[in-house]
């Protein structure tokens, strides 16, 4: 439905996007996560007709819609946007400001559309309402609401819930991704936060300094990163040692990692492996044990930061009903179904993998 391909973007001789592609299918929601200024707002507008490229391409269904020569205008594209100022128009009430877009159609047709919107919203009976009487998240609602009533082949969101409070936040998200869902629209959101992408998008690329390093689902992004940087930007986790013993086994102080289809690390080799606070549990039967510096209630689980007798650093999440204090030490089991492997330069590799021997302390077997 939408192609990206090879996007470069930029003002005054400076690229702000570089060689961004990807694709997004009909239906399907995708997000833009990335920290301010890496590009993400720039490459939304691009897809929407604001920005000329200085390379690459946009195309939407097969018909191109942007390349250096020429740009389709923004009005002609069948593209909806929405930002984090929700902009409604004051001197309109909620249902004048939701037909704005359907100007042209039948009065019936545009009452129908309104109320269909507005009941999926849960505004039904909202139509006469002024903006102004409104809490944010019920304008926020409206503004998405008008963006959708023309029926729009993509609807672009830039930083469209980042106004709200976290709380609202967690209810509205999952609620526009069901409506979108609903109508079988395609999307884009823009946005900094990863529980949001990971919430709302079907795929999610990740930026930075005006670079996707990767575009893939958000499973795939939290367990098989394929850098350092989409590793510990889209979640939490610890980067621990790891050397190479033989072409299919490494040792950290988790113990022996057997890599099934074998790895091209050299023997002796250090490199970095991810462990995210999911793949370790505290669990009485292992023989690894940490000190817990840190403690953080999550409500249905804690979370630990603890050191190792190497001073290596891992997180791990206990039941809430298993309470320890700083200080305490605590048995650590590892869960790792995946081996996120990282070189020198930060590249990822992703391997299956056994964890087959456990290490009571580096003292007792040292790397070699």
């Amino acid at each position: 439905m939408l192609a990206i391909d090879s996007l470069t973007l930029g003002y005054g001789g400076k690229v702000v996007v570089a060689d961004a592609s990807f694709t997004l299918a009909a239906g399907e929601i995708g997000s833009l996560l990335g920290p301010s200024g890496c590009g993400k707002s720039t490459l939304l507008r691009a897809i929407a007709g604001f920005e000329r490229p200085l390379g690459g391409t946009v195309s939407m269904s097969g018909a191109l819609l942007s390349t250096p020569e020429t740009v389709v205008e923004p009005e002609r594209r069948q593209i909806g946007m929405v930002f984090q100022d929700v902009a409604l128009f004051p001197h309109l009430d909620v249902g004048r400001n939701i037909a704005f877009g359907l100007r042209g159609a039948a009065k019936a047709a545009q009452r129908r559309r309104v109320d269909e919107l507005l009941a999926l919203f849960g505004l039904a009976g909202y139509g006469e309402r002024m903006p102004h009487s409104l809490s944010g998240g019920e304008q926020q609602r409206v503004a998405l609401a008008r963006a959708m009533a023309p029926k729009p082949a993509l609807l672009l969101m830039d930083e469209a819930f980042s106004s709200l409070d976290a709380e609202l936040r967690q209810t509205i998200v999952p609620e526009v991704r069901r409506i979108l869902k609903h109508e079988n629209m395609s999307a884009i959101l823009v946005t900094h936060d990863h529980d949001e992408a990971f919430a709302m998008a079907d795929q999610v690329g990740v930026m930075d300094a005006g670079r996707i390093h990767q575009w893939d689902e958000p499973y795939v992004l939290y367990h098989l990163p394929n850098s350092k940087f989409v590793a510990q930007f889209v979640g939490e986790g610890q980067l621990i040692q790891a050397t190479a013993i033989d072409e299919r086994r490494l040792r950290s102080v988790l113990g022996i990692h057997s890599v099934h289809a074998g790895h091209s690390i050299e023997p002796g080799r250090t490199v970095e492996i991810l462990v995210r606070p999911d793949d370790i549990v505290h669990d009485h039967a292992s023989e690894i044990m940490g000190e817990i510096v840190e403690i953080s209630f999550r409500g249905s689980h804690y979370q630990y930061l603890t050191a190792l007798e190497n001073d290596e650093r891992l997180l791990c999440i206990a039941e809430s009903h298993h309470k320890h204090t700083a200080g305490d030490r605590v048995e650590l089991l590892p869960k790792l179904e995946h081996l996120v492997v990282f070189d020198d330069a930060g590249v990822g590799t992703t391997y299956d993998s056994t964890l087959d021997t456990f290490l009571r302390t580096l003292s007792a077997k040292p790397f070699p």
